[in-house]
């Protein structure tokens, strides 16, 4: 249920719990959540804390008020935030629910032209290319393959990547990220679908093509992130010139 001896606040927890609902299918699509009266009743908490919970289960796109009827589930799927730096493992277990990954592919290797290009490295220079299937709950979600200079991480091959996260890796030995450059578009990608074992269907891939860079505008990573469309939506803030 909650737990009010935690630092995290109640109404996070029960959007916490709900939205686990929705991602997890109990709720589906149109359908209507409990009243704020009800989650009140239920998590013994004000109707103000229930609403506030429902409120940021709106700002988060998961789920729709009607004046008058209640609170409704609007997206089903996976719900990350573009605007923020913010790793695999940090937004799914914010979630609620339990990130993993296996590695399918380790390589080390030199770099083709674009790698030399984007990562500021030399042709003689090595690197580690390596490919993890995502999962969240067990269930395949997508695939990311990230290219990081050897130099930079000579340890990479003993860091168990499959349960720790690369990024926090990466503070450890002195390379936090700061900001990265980010391009997405969806692609029609079986050979994709057939590596992660899931229907393509009629569902397009969400791909990126992200480059990370540390505070003193090092460069350290070339991701390509494939997320299947049917599980996964995005979140992006737009603001204007004025």
């Amino acid at each position: 249920m909650i737990n009010r001896e935690s630092g995290t606040p109640v109404y996070l927890q029960i959007a916490y719990n709900i939205r686990k609902k929705i991602v997890d299918n109990y709720y589906k699509k149109d359908d209507k959540i409990p009243t704020e009266d009800d989650l009140a009743t239920l998590y013994g908490v004000s109707r103000m804390t229930a609403r506030n919970a429902v409120t940021h289960l709106v700002d988060e796109g998961y789920v729709y008020r009607i004046h008058g009827k209640g609170a409704f589930v609007l997206n089903s799927k996976l719900n990350r935030n573009l605007n923020k730096l913010n790793n695999f493992y940090q937004d799914i277990e914010k979630l609620g629910l339990s990130p993993s990954a296996k590695v399918i592919d380790f390589i080390e290797r030199l770099p083709n032209q674009k790698e030399q290009n984007v990562l500021s490295i030399q042709r003689t220079e090595k690197v580690y290319d390596v490919k993890r299937i995502r999962y969240v709950d067990k269930a395949p979600l997508g695939l990311q393959n990230f290219i990081v200079p050897k130099k930079l991480v000579p340890n990479l091959p003993n860091i168990d990547i499959e349960t720790e996260s690369f990024y926090e890796y990466l503070e450890e030995v002195g390379y936090p990220l700061y900001k990265a450059d980010q391009k997405m578009e969806s692609i029609y990608a079986p050979d994709i679908a057939e590596k992660i074992g899931v229907s393509l269907e009629n569902n397009p891939f969400f791909f990126f093509e992200r480059i990370s860079y540390t505070k003193d505008n090092t460069p350290v990573e070339l991701l390509y992130s494939y997320f299947h469309g049917e599980n996964y939506s995005f979140n992006i803030t737009l603001y204007s010139d004025s």
